[in-house]
């Protein structure tokens, strides 16, 4: 798949206005950063882009795979704070 930086932009544009809890973790599902013309497979490999560019952090998980009952696009993230 190839990167698409407008998505990107768009991504960190939603990702930047979530609430962040105290504990600093955030529960994103596709509802939260879907983006009109994209599909949950593009929004996954682009959210797995931002981590690896160390924007994001998936708490060892991968984006679209928290297991039953979570559908596409579903990732779990942190800012990345640049902790230990």
């Amino acid at each position: 798949m190839k990167r698409d930086m407008d998505l990107i932009r768009e991504l960190m544009l939603k990702l930047e206005t979530l609430p962040v809890p105290t504990a600093g973790m955030v529960v994103v599902d596709a509802t939260k950063v879907s983006v009109e013309g994209y599909t949950a497979e593009q929004i996954d490999y682009h959210l797995s882009l931002l981590e690896q560019a160390r924007f994001i952090h998936a708490g060892g998980l991968d984006f679209g795979m928290l297991g039953p009952g979570f559908g596409p696009g579903v990732g779990l993230f942190a800012p990345d704070l640049g902790g230990p």
